[in-house]
Formats: structure tokens, sequence, C-alpha cells
């Protein structure tokens, strides 16, 4: 089987180092001076990103463009140095709390493939401006999305991109292929644990109970989201790090709750209309986002080229869990791409 992380480990302590250090400056920085530290980090980065061997095959570079209302929207392209393949370029889009840089494993997985990689980071989340987790209106995250797809279509000078979503941002991108005439940006849509049926347990029920009026009176009051983060991954060590991260956060207004918690309607009712191929895939004992939803969406998902994967045993986050399960994982991801971003 096909290793898919290479160098994770042999960095780590330098990795720990630098980012203990980057927690400590980043704490407290507004986007401007975030920034600016993203530019002249230092000799931290050039040691960090040297362990990292398969980082040395690309060209990173990070960006903002002015989303609706002229909110800043952080952006970053991995660029392969040799091999870069027509056709080949990789638009991903996060889940709600996290942000680009927490999708480095993909990346790596993907090395000596060709694809050009653009990630983003949605308003209130990461380096991009926003109150943390809040959002004026859903269609505010396809708007943006719309216009890093149609940056990415512009530079790389294809007319179609294949698009990735994990959790809220697997909501974002089906809803996105859903919408209008975006499909003939696309060349494919892969979608990992799509959030549209939750575990139910009696605070879950209160919550999606409430959350229609909660979103009606105080849309903009942003709550914690009650994350348990040992349900992302088996790997302790994604877990920690995704503890420690200072962009991460676990916030989200009510209206956004609201959006996420209700979401299953109008997804599974114009599934219909996605007629490009797809690729959907679930870890099975998923305790945040139930895989019973990408069932259900697969079986009325309109295209006649679709493949859904179930992972047994594993958690939220397939793609960052234990090394053997991942790379199963990456390795099938990896192989539908190839197969379908030509």
């Amino acid at each position: 089987m096909e290793e898919c992380s290479v160098g994770r480990h042999e960095s780590k302590k330098i990795i720990s180092l630098y980012e203990t250090t980057e927690k400590n400056l980043l704490i407290g920085m507004n986007f401007f001076q975030m920034k600016f530290f993203s530019l002249f980090k230092g000799p931290f980065v050039f040691i960090t990103r040297f362990a990292m061997s398969w980082i040395n095959s690309y060209n990173l570079e990070d960006d903002t463009f002015a989303g609706s209302e002229g909110t800043k929207i952080f952006y970053r392209t991995y660029q392969p140095k040799e091999g870069r393949k027509e056709n080949r370029v990789l638009v991903v889009q996060h889940g709600i709390g996290e942000h680009s840089g927490r999708y480095e494993f993909l990346v790596e997985a993907f090395a000596g493939t060709g694809t050009v990689f653009y990630l983003i980071d949605s308003r209130g989340h990461g380096r991009s401006e926003g109150k943390r987790g809040a959002v004026d209106s859903f269609s505010d995250y396809l708007s943006d999305l719309d216009k890093l797809i149609e940056i990415a279509r512009e530079k790389e000078k294809v007319s179609k991109v294949t698009l990735l979503g994990h959790s809220m941002g697997a909501a974002i991108s089906t809803f996105y292929a859903e919408e209008g005439t975006n499909q003939g940006n696309l060349n494919a849509l892969i979608i990992s644990a799509l959030p549209i049926k939750v575990k139910l347990d009696l605070l879950m029920k209160l919550k999606k109970g409430i959350a229609p009026l909660m979103a009606d009176i105080f849309p903009n009051l942003t709550l914690p989201t009650g994350l348990n983060v040992n349900h992302l991954s088996h790997d302790k060590t994604v877990v920690d790090a995704y503890v420690k991260d200072p962009l991460v956060h676990g916030m989200a207004s009510t209206y956004l709750g609201n959006m996420l918690l209700n979401s299953e309607e109008p997804i599974l009712t114009n599934a219909g209309k996605i007629k490009i191929p797809i690729y959907i895939f679930h870890g099975k004992e998923d305790q945040i986002a139930d895989s019973a939803g990408s069932e259900v969406f697969f079986e009325v998902v309109g295209s006649s080229d679709k493949t859904l994967k179930i992972y047994e045993g594993l958690y939220h986050e397939t793609m960052n869990e234990r090394i053997e399960d991942r790379t199963k994982v990456l390795t099938d991801l990896k192989k539908w791409f190839e197969s379908h971003a030509n």
C-alpha cells in the first residue's frame, strides 16, 4: 500500500518548537498583524519546511482577495515545482472552526501527482477577517468560494477545477454545486463527512429544536459548538495539534448553527441537480456527522458517476486518522481524483 505520510514524524520535534513559538506570537494578533507575521516568520519556518521533505516539491504562496462586503479572505496555494498536469487543480473548503493550514496532509499525500492546490480560509476562520464562527448569510460562503474558484481558473488557465469540502465545507461545497450554473466550473466534486445528519442525543435534540428560534432572535450571537475534539480522530497527535492550534476556534453563531443543523432538507431536495462526477466518503464511527447522511445523499445524487466509501471504525476526519487508516483513505481518494481530473 502506498505510504502517504512520509516526513510527518521525522520532523515532529522541530515542528513542535515552531508551533509553540508561533502560537505565542499569534495569540491576540489582528488580521493585519497575522498577515505581516505570515510573511516574516523567520528561521523557524525555514527549518520546519526543510524538515518536511515533501514540501520542497511545491512553491507555497499566501494571498487574499476581497469577498462580499469587502471582507478580506485569505487563501493559500501550492504549485508543483515540476510535473504540473493540466486540469489537476484542487480547491479545498475546510470545516467549521478550522482553517486551510490543517490540510497540509492532503497536499503531502498528493505530492508527485502534478496537482495545484487552492485552499481557502472561510470568513470568520483562520487568517480571514470576520467574527469567529459567524456569517451574515450562508450565501457569503458560496460567494467567497466562487471567487476563489474564479481566481484558480484564471491563474491556472483552466475552465474547470475539482472541489473538495470537508464537514461544514462539504455542506458549502454541496450547496455551491447545487446552485445555478456553478457545476460548469467543476470537473468533479469530493465530499467528506457531509453533516446533514447528526448524532441526536438529548442535548443535540434540544439544540436542533431551538436553533431556528435563536437564529431569528439573536442571529449573530456566537456560542461554543460543544465539539468533542476526541471524536475528530483516533490519532492523539492530530487531536493535540487541533487543541493547540491558535487559528482553530470552537465558536458558531446561532444563525450558522441553525443552517448546519437543518441543512438536510435543502441539500437532499436539490441533490438530483448534481450531474458531475462525485466522490463521497465518511467514517462509519463518526460521532459528529452521522455517516447515514452521506448514504442518503448518495442515493439521491443525480450523477451517473458517483462513488460512496464508508470506512469502518473511523471517526470524523478520515483523512487525518491513524497512519494505516489515513493511508487507505488518501490512497483511495487519490486514485479516484487522478481518474477524474483529466
